[in-house]
């Protein structure tokens, strides 16, 4: 997939980045998993880096407050490679080797059952909790496991991973240990070990692996309106929810469907797709608005080479698929964010204070979900004695929430609004009984 990015005056990075792990001495870290009676030790606690992630600005200076008429923008291509995917080295249980994804939506760690039984390695099948997908459906994991992971042959930490059933991938690396470690840096100190085409990738379908509502967002612009988004390794495509994408005014192209696949291997339906929405990372007021001055002819580009720094400024005009139900407004994918090296490059414009920032649905859901988690494993004992769990009463609900919502799709476009708010109450009043 090819982006189209504009730059004022683009000054490659001179920093030197190594390959080899090194934290920032400005902060200590020291990791929140606590082994249990394996005697698993966690107080990693690193010596000084340049290695920059989105949790550790980089020292590079960027200008930002520019005003529209000093912010010049120019279109530039970054180079299509295909279908690359990122992956952190490891090794699991000191002997496993591994090629753990790294996720920095997913708010959990999770593993495969089927890796876990080709490896001979039990899991505790009594911690079952649920996982919400991108399409807002609800899965249950089958239980929880807590392995000793190392990577670069000297950091050691006990992670706890959830087993899903059916996995896209063997082992995901979710946003926790990703901030912990610093590991969405440079893209520069990546591609040396980190980077590898995906297998089977002239036939597969786009993959989204955000796992429940992210703990970061960044925000920028969209066709130069305010935007927010979820930044996510873990997706392929740019995702928009169809209602947010009618907010702001984007031309949805209906003559190109496809389907999407998720962590667990189902797969969610696009609505359309919107060709040459403009993206612009960012978070001052001024950039906004017909007061830019792009310094290319609107059509033309530059090429530049994936990995590269972008700017504040810089403009990726890009691909964005239309979905109808999206656990966040907008996903921004990892060609984006590896592609300009926006982690490092534009810091401002990500943010971990989750609960400051208005996220549409997300927010509901996340509030929803809290009222319920305790819930999740009280035993219920019905009149014929049969006892269930909580846990089990989310699973119906979720297979007859997706019920609803295929039938809501198969409605004339003129009834379906209807029939949505009907099932957003029906919702409403079920959470309202528990």
């Amino acid at each position: 997939m090819a982006y189209q990015v504009s730059s004022s005056q683009y000054q490659p990075a001179s920093q030197e980045y190594s390959s080899q792990y090194q934290p920032s001495s400005q902060q200590e870290y020291s990791s929140q998993y606590q082994s249990s009676s394996q005697g698993y030790s966690n107080s990693y606690q690193p010596s000084s880096s340049r290695y920059s992630s989105p949790y550790q600005p980089s020292s590079q200076q960027h200008s930002y407050g520019t005003s529209p008429t000093q912010a010049k923008v120019k279109r530039i291509i970054i180079t299509d490679r295909g279908c690359f995917e990122h992956y952190i080295p490891g090794h699991i249980d000191g002997n496993i080797y591994v090629q753990a994804f790294p996720d920095t939506c997913s708010t959990h760690n999770v593993v495969s059952k089927t890796f876990l039984y080709n490896n001979s390695i039990p899991y505790d099948e009594t911690q079952r909790s649920m996982i919400t997908l991108p399409n807002q459906k609800m899965i249950s994991t089958i239980g929880a496991v807590r392995l000793e992971f190392t990577f670069r042959n000297s950091v050691k930490l006990a992670l706890d991973f959830v087993v899903l059933s059916t996995c896209v991938y063997d082992v995901m690396i979710g946003a926790v240990f990703l901030q912990q470690c610093g590991l969405n840096g440079a893209h520069e100190s990546w591609k040396k070990v980190v980077e590898r085409q995906r297998k089977g990738s002239s036939t597969h379908l786009p993959r989204v692996c955000l796992a429940n509502p992210p703990q970061q967002v960044v925000t920028g612009f969209i066709n130069d309106r305010k935007a927010m988004a979820a930044p996510d390794t873990g997706s392929e495509v740019n995702l928009i929810r169809l209602q947010y994408a009618r907010e702001l005014g984007l031309d949805i192209e209906h003559d190109e469907y496809s389907q999407l696949e998720m962590i667990d291997g189902s797969v969610m339906p696009t609505y359309g797709i919107v060709r040459k929405a403009a993206w612009r990372f960012g978070t001052d007021d001024a950039k906004e608005g017909e007061g830019l001055q792009r310094t290319t002819a609107k059509g033309s580009a530059e090429v530049r080479e994936f990995g590269q720094d972008g700017s504040p400024e810089d403009e990726y005009v890009c691909e964005v698929y239309v979905v109808e139900t999206l656990l966040v407004p907008l996903i921004l994918c990892a060609d984006i964010l590896y592609g300009s090296n926006a982690f490092d490059s534009c810091p401002k414009s990500f943010s971990n204070n989750y609960g400051n920032v208005a996220f549409g649905m997300v927010t509901r859901v996340k509030t929803v979900f809290s009222k319920c988690w305790h819930r999740l494993t009280e035993s219920k004992t019905n009149p014929a004695g049969h006892t269930r769990t909580a846990l089990d009463e989310w699973q119906v609900e979720a297979r007859l929430r997706e019920q609803k919502q295929a039938e809501i799709n198969r409605m004339r476009p003129e009834d379906q609004q209807a029939a949505r708010n009907a099932e957003r109450q029906r919702q409403e009043d079920w959470h309202r009984t528990r």
